[in-house]
């Protein structure tokens, strides 16, 4: 059986509009972001 990898934890805040879904993904304390996604355009 193959070892695991130790997971990392976050969290997922997601807004989501009539025109535009945001992803943004921060460590646990929200302070650090990890990642960020966006459907359309960014003003």
């Amino acid at each position: 059986m193959p070892e695991e990898k130790g997971g990392k934890w976050g969290v997922a805040h997601i807004y989501s509009s009539f025109n535009n879904t945001i992803i943004h993904i921060t460590d646990l304390t929200g302070a650090e972001t990890i990642a960020r996604a966006s459907g359309g355009m960014m003003v």
